[in-house]
């Protein structure tokens, strides 16, 4: 005879065997629930993660679905294995590309020799400085370059510099809209891995 205050798990599963929900508690409660809910259930001493169970239809046991081989996979429950989908991949590598061209848009560029840090708040900051020498072109204005020296720099660099990251902002999402043409061409998983910043 089963103890009615045992801690068990009550599992909720779809017709394929992808895991609905969990919801612990005594084997009395459980059942006092499973009385007045509809679907398919089953009883369980461990929980049961969506992520990383699922219910084997034919012998109604949870079982593990083991770690996909690599993005862009989904868990086939019919055929119980990791099947690769090519439109999830497509997506996943898009996220990839779009993540590596922001790191590129905002980590530095080159100008005259040196490296000019743009990230958000240094590409506002240049962007002020260009608009004060346009309305003023004869101040100087002191610039911390990414080693952290100073220079000084005159009206004409100052521009000459914004139209340089101007340069590497378009420069970089060329390449990025370049890529994501390579990703919406791709008919294999093959090809996607070839896809890199």
């Amino acid at each position: 005879m089963s103890d009615s205050s045992e801690f068990l798990v009550l599992i909720s599963y779809d017709n394929q065997g992808q895991i609905l929900g969990c919801q612990g508690g005594s084997r009395e409660c459980l059942e006092q629930k499973l009385a007045m809910s509809e679907g398919n259930f089953l009883f369980a001493e461990t929980e049961a993660k969506k992520s990383k169970h699922y219910v084997d239809i034919e012998s109604l046991e949870v079982k593990e679905k083991g770690q996909p081989p690599s993005d862009g996979y989904v868990f086939n429950y019919e055929q119980k294995e990791w099947e690769f989908t090519l439109p999830l991949a497509k997506e996943l590598k898009w996220e990839e590309v779009k993540n590596q061209r922001n790191n590129q848009e905002f980590s530095s560029f080159e100008w005259q020799g040196s490296q000019i840090q743009c990230n958000e708040v240094s590409q506002r900051r240049l962007q002020g400085a260009v608009q004060m020498v346009a309305i003023n072109p004869s101040i100087v204005i002191d610039w911390t370059m990414e080693d952290n020296s100073v220079v000084s720099l005159t009206a004409p660099q100052v521009i000459d510099m914004g139209t340089a990251l101007g340069g590497h902002v378009t420069a970089t999402h060329e390449h990025g809209r370049m890529l994501r043409q390579l990703i919406s061409d791709a008919t294999t998983k093959a090809q996607l891995d070839l896809i890199t910043w």
